[in-house]
């Protein structure tokens, strides 16, 4: 979307951007002066859409054979789909994968993972940065993924999110068009504008997103009860039935 890129235009190096889920398309705009593909497996400002497997895995076979490297974004997908990352779930490795939101459970915290070789090919300090490694977000983080692990905070996020929905495709809205997601980072494409739903969760007690102007995108948190899923259930069954 290029309201995201042109207040900071010119930027500094040229990108070009292809359809999503279209490795032919992919294959054919990358060059010799390619440095990296960088891509969301599970896209979020963009309206939740989940990458095919076989797109990610060919992906990672067109960039490895060419030379450049794959850097998955998984910041807002990092940790809430039922695995901690979704291109690793899939079988793909990128080079490099970034992520945050859920690391340290609204702690501000970024993190980069790389590949032994990029690691070995940066000098000492060339990643540093002021607030790098700052000791209380960086335990913050520490002690979230130990609870991830030990509640096993990963499936529990894939089968709520299941759950959900299954149950919002069950309500049968005429005003629903699609329901898409992994775990839970779930996505209601509507056949139209979401901002009047998102109103109206609001009024009921339910705080969601939009991911573009049709597509209301939920969140919720990985330590839900199952009294919380009905809560929401309930809130959206009363709004998609009214008549806006």
């Amino acid at each position: 979307d290029k309201k995201y890129r042109e207040i900071f235009e010119p930027l500094p190096l040229p990108a070009t951007h292809v359809g999503y889920n279209d490795a032919e398309a992919l294959g054919a705009a990358l060059t010799d002066e390619t440095a990296a593909v960088v891509l969301e497996p599970l896209q979020g400002e963009g309206g939740i859409h989940p990458a095919d497997a076989e797109y990610l895995e060919r992906v990672r076979r067109i960039t490895h054979e060419r030379g450049i490297l794959l850097i998955a974004d998984e910041i807002q997908s990092g940790f809430r789909t039922g695995a901690p990352f979704v291109t690793v779930a899939a079988g793909v490795t990128p080079d490099i994968i970034v992520t945050a939101k859920a690391l340290a459970n609204g702690f501000p915290i970024g993190l980069t993972l790389v590949t032994e070789e990029i690691s070995a090919a940066l000098p000492g300090g060339a990643h540093g940065s002021t607030f790098g490694g700052n000791p209380l977000a960086a335990r913050a983080a520490v002690e979230t993924l130990r609870i991830f692990r030990d509640d096993d905070l990963y499936t529990r996020a894939g089968t709520l999110g299941s759950q959900i929905m299954e149950r919002i495709t069950d309500l049968g809205s005429p005003r629903v068009r699609a329901v898409r997601g992994k775990g839970l980072m779930i996505g209601i494409e509507l056949k139209q504008k979401a901002t009047p739903v998102l109103r109206g969760l609001q009024e009921r007690g339910v705080l969601a997103l939009p991911a573009g102007n049709l597509v209301v995108r939920l969140l919720p948190p990985m330590i839900w009860e199952q009294a919380q899923v009905d809560e929401l259930m309930l809130a959206l069954e009363g709004v998609l039935a009214v008549d806006q």
